[in-house]
């Protein structure tokens, strides 16, 4: 099964504008009445995402991906076990299978069958 980077959709313009703006006004704006500990919960998920992002779109080369992967375990090890839980939660829906892509390759006759090599 090949895979590329074509075969992820591209987030429209609108989407790329509202990732934006969620992230600026978290940043600039932190939640009022939130516990530092919340505030920190919420940085580190913010930092993990545009990283995680940063890997799905395959930005750089091998080099940037090295640095991106250590960040993220530096990130991880420096964590609480809670929160720890957070970015394994964040990893499991960041990569996860686009559904109705997976859903089409599970109704799809295997290739064997499909051949008539063998008969379902």
């Amino acid at each position: 099964m090949e895979h590329t980077a074509d075969s992820t959709p591209q987030p429209t313009a609108l989407e790329r504008l509202h990732d934006w703006w969620q992230r600026l006004v978290s940043r600039v704006l932190p939640a009022r009445g939130d516990s530092a500990a919340d505030r920190t919960r919420s940085r580190l998920v913010t930092q993990l995402q545009e990283l995680f992002e940063d890997c799905r779109t395959q930005r750089g080369g091998e080099f940037s991906a090295r640095a991106r992967a250590e960040q993220i375990a530096a990130i991880y090890r420096a964590t609480d076990p809670t929160q720890r839980a957070i970015i394994l939660s964040l990893i499991t829906h960041a990569f996860a299978p686009d559904r109705s892509e997976l859903d089409r390759a599970v109704a799809r006759p295997p290739f064997a069958v499909a051949r008539g090599y063998f008969r379902a």
